[in-house]
Parts: C-alpha cells; structure tokens; sequence
C-alpha cells in the first residue's frame, strides 16, 4: 500500500528514529478490551496525542541543529507508531496513520522555523541556515501525502468514510502547497484518480 520503506528510510537518515525513550503522554489510553478496528483507531488516537509540540528558542547558528534533532526526537515515538500501522493496519487506519506522518513533519518544520524569533538581530541568517535542515522533514511529508494519494487510487475501497476521504483531500491539498517534487522517482499525482 503507502511505501512504508521509503518514508522509514527518510525518517531514518533524518534521526527521527533514534533511540529516544518511547514515552506516551499520561492523557494518552489504549483499551485493549474492545474489536481489532477499536483497537486501529485508539492507536492512531495514541500516537497523535503522543507528540511533544514545544517550540524551542533558537538565537544561534550553532543551535540549529541541535534544536531540530530534539524536535524530531520529540515527535519520534508518535512516527513509530504511524509507521506500524501504515505497514500492518487496515488500508482504511494506513491511510489516517500516514495523514499523521505527513502532518507531524510539517508540524516540525513549523515548530523549527516558529523558533527564530524575529526579533532576534541574524533571524534573516539563522532562517537561512535552517532550511537546508528541514529538507528531510519535508521530504518524509511528501512521502507521507503521495502515498495516500496513490493508496486512494489504487485501493478505492479503503476510503469508505469521511475521515479517511478527508485525510485523501488533505493530502492531495498539502502536495498542491508543497510544490512539484524535484525528486526524478516522485509518484504523478496529476493523474486520473478516485475522489479528484
């Protein structure tokens, strides 16, 4: 269904997979008790309520990397959840779990660039310098939304319902705001598909 190597891959080569503690937040609560799909949907509802979304304050050039590879290791423990259900759940939780991912990667380049104050006198250099460390974030993100792209033209029955039709919409509008892909190996997204 949706690459999970090649996101793995991008998430691996970035760091975002590295051997931080896998905690989950306390408002975070898996019952084990009910159906195999109650079972899918708590765990896409733990891995998003797992992330740490704290935006760190950056005044350095020196700071850069070190504040993004605490951002990814932030959010690391959430991707591997979504990373296991993108590979063995139901096309239909796949589909929301990769949402997840593409979101999560956006999120931290979000976080990354919120965390230069404009007030500080080189946020013009320290912009700059960060975008160039942001690339693997963004390229796991469009991993994440052409995967569900082609998973929903592929698979047309695993979009069923309106949260997994929403999470398809979502995707096909984030790739629309990323751009074309400078990757040569890129998935057309411009072909005929299911809900275009």
């Amino acid at each position: 269904m949706i690459s999970t190597s090649l996101i793995a891959a991008v998430l691996l080569t970035a760091g975002s997979s590295a051997a931080a503690p896998a905690t989950v937040a306390d408002v975070c609560h898996l019952d084990l008790e009910h159906s195999i799909a109650t079972f899918w949907n708590q765990m896409l509802s733990v891995a998003g309520c797992s992330q740490d979304t704290a935006i760190l304050q950056v005044d350095y050039p020196d700071e850069l990397g070190l504040m993004v590879e605490q951002l990814e290791r932030r959010i690391a423990p959430a991707l591997q959840l979504d990373l296991v259900m993108v590979q063995f759940a139901p096309d239909d939780v796949a589909i929301r779990a990769a949402s997840q991912i593409g979101m999560s990667e956006l999120g931290l380049v979000t976080r990354a660039r919120a965390s230069i104050s404009t007030t500080t006198p080189n946020s013009a250099e320290l912009r700059r310098e960060l975008e160039p460390m942001l690339a693997h974030a963004l390229i796991a993100a469009r991993l994440a939304f052409e995967g569900i792209d082609r998973a929903a033209i592929e698979r047309t029955r695993a979009v069923h319902d309106p949260v997994t039709l929403q999470a398809v919409r979502n995707a096909r509008a984030m790739l629309k705001l990323l751009g074309p892909s400078r990757t040569r190996n890129s998935y057309d997204v411009s072909s005929a598909g299911a809900g275009r």
